[in-house]
């Protein structure tokens, strides 16, 4: 027996049984992720259910290769992180998006969702992030044959690796580059790049990268008429590719794999790997219709999960509503309640600065009323002085009225009664005279 042949059906064994461990594993996980989005759908959690149709999304890409409902989930995951506005899934989901777009041949859409992504990572300063951008964007590129924007997002993620160290990027790296030589023709640099993403990848521990970088090679391997080296490297390649169910990698590699085995004339082996390339693209194409059939049913079952989201949404819009609602009412009551106070201050401030008015007021009225009868009492003193002292200026005029009618005339007659006692005189004195002149003077003096 071919000994090719014997290591393939070794592989063959070897592959049922690991594609059975895997199937149990996705079944699982699969599950998981169902009951995780049923829950946040009970819950109402809005940011759950984002983080549920992002990770089924990934899993219906990855896993099941339905590409079509990979775009639906992540188009609804986009929306409940919009909702949350988590800015970070909405451009992680948005990258997503665009990579399905890239995937559907969308390459404007593509263009155009990646130039927005780009701009965004570049303000935040996320070399990684930028990395894998313009790996996607090299794709894009290297699709519409546009070799110069291709040559440049390599030289740029280039300048990207040297600044981010251990990153699992610069396999996929290589392997852009691998096919960038392929495209120019140069394929002794691109089988030299092919030996470098083998031992990188190896390196990084990536089963897939190993498995891409290898057919890569084979497919180098294979322009430069190496038949036998093609085929080891596509043999090994296919360790990976065969997990993967319908996979249109690994339908290429059974195609070249039976072009080497014509080419070294191992007929029976070409056979079975045309063979394994026809059912493979059978099964695509069976898959595919599948997909296109489970579209149709998961679309009519979706429309009461669109009304329960639709539902959630209107019930979110009437909550935020009514606690919009509830903080204008807080508001108006605080305002209220502001200027309720602000009128108690002035009412009270208007009564306090009113009862010292009218405390001063009352004070000055004392004062004054106090001055008042101070000036009462005085001008009664001063009436009864004015009184006492005319009392006294009339007394006085009485006095000097009495001493000039009483004592003067007293005296003038005193006077008289002496001249005549002395023109009597003859040398005696008339006593009796004398002593009525003596009773005289002492009235006067009296």
């Amino acid at each position: 027996m071919n000994p090719m042949f014997h290591r393939f059906t070794i592989y063959i064994i070897v592959l049922f049984f690991v594609v059975g461990t895997s199937y149990a594993q996705n079944t699982e996980l699969y599950d998981r992720y169902i009951s995780e989005l049923n829950d946040a759908r009970t819950t109402k959690d809005f940011s759950r259910l984002a983080n549920a149709y992002f990770n089924l999304a990934l899993y219906e890409e990855e896993k099941n290769r339905n590409y079509e409902r990979s775009f639906e989930y992540l188009s609804r995951s986009l929306e409940y992180y919009k909702v949350t506005s988590d800015t970070t899934g909405i451009y992680e989901t948005k990258f997503h998006i665009a990579r399905q777009l890239l995937k559907n041949n969308m390459y404007n859409d593509a263009l155009d969702e990646f130039t927005e992504l780009k701009k965004y990572f570049l303000e935040s300063g996320d070399r990684k992030k930028l990395t894998e951008i313009e790996l996607q964007l090299f794709k894009l590129y290297f699709e519409k044959l546009n070799v110069d924007n291709a040559k440049k997002s390599l030289d740029y993620i280039e300048q990207q690796l040297d600044v981010i160290e251990g990153t699992p990027l610069k396999s996929r790296f290589i392997m852009s580059q691998i096919r960038y030589n392929d495209l120019m023709q140069e394929y002794e640099i691109a089988l030299q790049l092919a030996n470098l993403c083998h031992e990188e990848s190896q390196n990084a521990g990536s089963i897939e990268d190993v498995a891409n970088c290898l057919a890569l090679r084979g497919d180098i391997q294979l322009k430069l008429l190496n038949h036998t080296a093609s085929i080891t490297d596509y043999l090994q390649s296919l360790e990976f590719l065969e997990l993967v169910p319908y996979n249109n990698e690994r339908l290429k590699v059974y195609r070249n794999l039976a072009s080497c085995y014509t080419a070294v004339d191992s007929i029976q082996l070409a056979l079975l790997f045309t063979r394994k390339y026809a059912a493979l693209q059978d099964s695509i194409l069976n898959e595919n219709r599948l997909i296109a059939v489970n579209n149709i049913t998961y679309k009519y079952e979706s429309r009461e999960k669109n009304a329960e989201i639709k539902l959630l949404e209107r019930e979110k819009a009437m909550a935020e509503e009514s606690n919009a609602q509830q903080r204008r009412a807080l508001i108006v009551l605080g305002l209220v309640l502001a200027l309720l106070t602000i009128g108690i201050y002035y009412i009270v401030r208007f009564y306090s600065e009113k009862i010292n008015t009218a405390k001063i007021i009352e004070e000055q009225t004392e004062k004054i009323n106090l001055q008042k009868i101070t000036e009462l009492k005085d001008r009664i003193r001063i009436n009864s002085m004015q009184s006492m002292i005319e009392g006294q200026e009339l007394e006085r005029e009485r006095i000097a009225k009495d001493l000039h009618d009483s004592l003067g005339g007293l005296l003038s007659t005193i006077k008289l009664q002496i001249d005549n006692i002395r023109s009597k005189s003859n040398g005696k004195l008339d006593e009796k005279e004398v002593e009525t002149t003596t009773h005289l003077l002492d009235a006067a003096v009296g």
